[in-house]
């Protein structure tokens, strides 16, 4: 953690703050979030880039999960493991609505798009028979369904 020395020196000195693939990786996001807002000047933003737990490849993988009793987590086990450096959760658009406002912003704003952090084979890696085939068919689909995968979070300093 940074030093309470720091804090004292750059509290509300900041006019953006941005955390890209961030936010799923910290043990303690909501304080996160809190320590951000007090590094913010007043009007300040908080852009963050993050996994949605309400998108397509999420959903099924927790349906793959569910009727194979963690057998077969498929891209969730993709996408969510309490490992070091690993995600240690992956939000839900009204999940993470609430925790920037127990953060203390006032102003929340959350889309959401489809997109891939990494290669379509990094993804596919747990399963070396199926990405020869599955690569293909999920760079031609990745851009043209609605996977919703990714959400990007705007939220607001009061001014």
């Amino acid at each position: 953690p940074l030093s309470s020395r720091y804090w004292d020196q750059h509290r509300a000195s900041f006019d953006a703050i941005t955390l890209f693939d961030v936010i799923e990786h910290v043990n303690q996001p909501l304080e996160v979030c809190r320590r951000a807002l007090e590094l913010l000047a007043p009007g300040g933003v908080l852009l963050m880039d993050t996994p949605n737990a309400d998108g397509l490849l999420y959903r099924f993988g927790d349906f793959t999960s569910r009727i194979s009793r963690g057998r077969y987590p498929t891209t969730l086990g993709i996408q969510y493991r309490p490992t070091p450096f690993d995600h240690k959760q992956i939000f839900r658009v009204r999940d993470m609505s609430t925790m920037l406002a127990a953060a203390g912003f006032s102003e929340v704003s959350i889309s959401t798009k489809t997109e891939l952090s990494l290669p379509i084979e990094i993804y596919l890696q747990s399963y070396p028979a199926a990405t020869k085939l599955l690569a293909p068919a999920l760079r031609y689909l990745m851009p043209r369904l609605p996977w919703h995968n990714k959400m990007i979070a705007v939220a607001r300093k009061q001014g």
